[in-house]
């Protein structure tokens, strides 16, 4: 049956819709199976090539993979040239300090040997031999790009399909994001896959990056563009990753699995390729982008969420069925659709389970304030959404977001706290969830460390500046606290650029002639009125009588050891009154914890001994109080 451009297709006794348009481009040439490196040698000299740019990364170099593809090159007797200098999860504009490089190079092919990341930077390099445009112009234009140089495509990890798509994945700093150029000019001429280079690859790296695969093999079965082609190789795929995944990461010396998953994470390429993932992938985008989470650790976060928002879609729950009938091959079989759709997504759990990829976004201290800008990056990624069976609102991306996010609490309250090893491990993922917190109410940049340090993107910030105006034009001085050096740097350059006058700066990294001639400017020289003072660095034997104003920029919660660095300008000598500033944002689990502080007498009473270690203490149902 055909109605408005899709077809129906009767497959083991149920109808789905599918594309009736649709086409794959692939490379020129595979070479797989045993010793497939060699062919690299064949190929230069079947291309003529005099001079090969090799792309790695130091991570392959240190792990002795380089030398094969190295040694290849070699046996053709071409020159060739090194390109190593790339970061993991790299920027567009990374990506383009490496291009420049190839440029200057000369070289007349590609070889490319390493995870995505490498491969997209060379499919990229392979298409920007010109001066007309570069990275950053092809995120808004993809099509203008055209092949200029031939390549060839070695993974060394089995799962980011990198080798056969025509998309090269950048992270953009600006938006938070990671984007998909695409472009079919940048299919790779060809790919060699040879397992000898994924046989020693970490556990953890072979893990992310095999469900990375799983997750473009399931989302590519379950796209509105689902075709004949990408079905063939997203149904083949999942097949080998859901019964050889886990024996591939566990055994070293399991290379017939390790084979499967490389050929698997091909297939899930190609699925792509002829289809085209769905909104695993675009919610996860701005988790790698934005936090910095690994792609494939960000696909396992959202995979079982998401497939299970899809299953409730009657044509996703078939498609599942589906995929149940063709992978499972367990001697216990379920019947119904709705059996077939929740076993599918149950295994996945399991994988992620066996191979212990975090589900939650503890460990990454992604905390629940960064809600509303998730669900806004999440919503632009409208390529990778509009191909979801399942329309995906901004209510149901937050939703789900919130859902992630709601695991990070449910790590912390199923933890034993009667078991030493569990307790200590609560204590730290607490305090470290509320460093992170703390760090994006002082200022987004403090936490993301992606240079955006305008004062406007920090409510305490501009209250800040705005206090500090008021003191200056006043002609009084002010001691101003941080715990930060990373913060305390950034007040140095808000206060600068608003007085014209840079303040002083006292931390753990000055000396003691230092901290002396600091002292001694601002007690003594009109034109220092601000001394900026990390409180670690500041809490004993100084005098900072001049000093009409104590600012407390990000709060210690211990009422004693901010209590000692007030004191510094209410020493002997201090003759005038003494404004003391508590900046707390609004509304945050900052000022939930400063009532808190204020209600509980045992905490008032606190030394500063004490620090900070109250707060891994608390109770989930506290913990709760504060977060919700």
């Amino acid at each position: 049956m055909e109605q408005n451009g899709m077809s129906w297709i009767k497959t083991a006794g149920r109808f789905l819709e599918m594309l009736t348009q649709y086409n794959l481009k692939m490379p020129h040439a595979v070479y797989g199976g045993e010793n497939a490196m060699d062919n690299i040698t064949a190929i230069i000299k079947a291309r003529g090539a005099k001079k090969v740019a090799m792309f790695t990364d130091k991570g392959i170099e240190g792990a002795g993979l380089f030398a094969l593809p190295e040694n290849a090159v070699k046996a053709a007797g071409a020159e060739y040239y090194v390109l190593d200098d790339l970061p993991p999860e790299p920027s567009y504009m990374a990506v383009q300090k490496l291009v420049d490089q190839f440029k200057a190079s000369g070289a007349d092919l590609i070889v490319a040997c390493g995870g995505g990341s490498v491969m997209d930077a060379a499919k990229l390099a392979s298409v920007l031999v010109t001066d007309d445009y570069g990275v950053k112009e092809l995120l808004d234009n993809p099509g203008m790009a055209q092949k200029c140089v031939p390549i060839v495509l070695i993974p060394t990890t089995a799962g980011t399909g990198a080798e056969v798509t025509p998309n090269a994945i950048v992270a953009v700093p600006e938006k938070e994001l990671k984007v998909g150029i695409v472009n079919e000019n940048m299919i790779a001429d060809y790919v060699i896959l040879d397992a000898r280079m994924i046989k020693n690859l970490p556990r953890k790296i072979a893990a992310a990056t095999g469900v990375d695969a799983l997750a473009h093999c399931i989302e590519c079965f379950t796209s509105n563009k689902a075709n004949p082609f990408s079905d063939l190789y997203a149904l083949e795929g999942l097949d080998l990753i859901l019964n050889n995944i886990e024996k591939a990461c566990d055994d070293p010396e399991a290379m017939t699995e390790k084979n499967r998953m490389q050929i698997a994470a091909y297939y899930g390429g190609l699925a792509i390729t002829a289809s085209g993932t769905t909104a695993v992938h675009a919610l996860s985008y701005p988790l790698g982008g934005k936090y910095h989470i690994a792609h494939g650790v960000s696909n396992a976060i959202l995979l079982a969420p998401v497939m299970r928002f899809n299953s409730e879609h009657p044509a996703v729950r078939e498609r599942l069925a589906i995929a149940y009938d063709r992978c499972c091959h367990e001697a216990v079989k379920v019947h119904t659709v709705e059996e077939k759709a929740a076993w599918m997504i149950a295994r996945m759990e399991a994988i992620i389970e066996h191979l212990e990829i975090p589900t939650s976004l503890t460990e990454f201290n992604v905390p629940k304030e960064d809600l509303e800008g998730l669900v806004e990056a999440g919503m632009q990624v409208t390529r990778l959404l509009n191909n979801n069976m399942r329309k995906v609102t901004a209510e149901d991306a937050r939703a789900i977001y919130k859902q992630v996010l709601d695991e990070s609490m449910k790590v912390i309250e199923g933890m034993d706290e009667a078991d030493g090893t569990q307790l200590f491990k609560r204590q730290g993922l607490i305090l470290q969830m509320m460093l992170a917190l703390k760090q994006i109410c002082n200022h987004p940049a403090q936490y993301l460390k992606n240079g955006e340090t305008d004062p406007v993107l920090s409510g305490k910030t501009e209250m800040l500046l705005d206090l500090v105006s008021s003191i200056d034009d006043a002609g009084e001085k002010a001691i101003i606290f941080t715990q930060f050096k990373e913060m305390g740097d950034m007040l140095v350059k808000f206060i600068t650029d608003a007085t014209g006058v840079e303040p002083m700066f006292l931390h753990g990294g000055c000396t003691i002639k230092q901290r002396k001639e600091m002292v001694d400017r601002f007690q003594n020289a009109r034109a220092d009125k601000f001394f900026i003072l990390s409180l670690k660095a500041a809490g004993t034997g100084l005098n900072l009588t001049a000093a009409t104003h104590v600012i407390h920029y990000d709060l210690w919660w211990n009422p004693a050891v901010e209590a000692q660095a007030t004191d510094r300008a209410y020493r002997i000598g201090q003759h005038q009154n003494v404004m003391v500033h508590r900046f707390i944002t609004k509304s945050t689990f900052e000022e939930r914890i400063n009532d808190m502080i204020n209600s509980k007498r045992q905490l008032a009473d606190m030394t500063v001994s004490s620090g900070e270690s109250w707060i891994g203490r608390l109770s989930n149902k506290e913990l709760r109080e504060i977060f919700e």
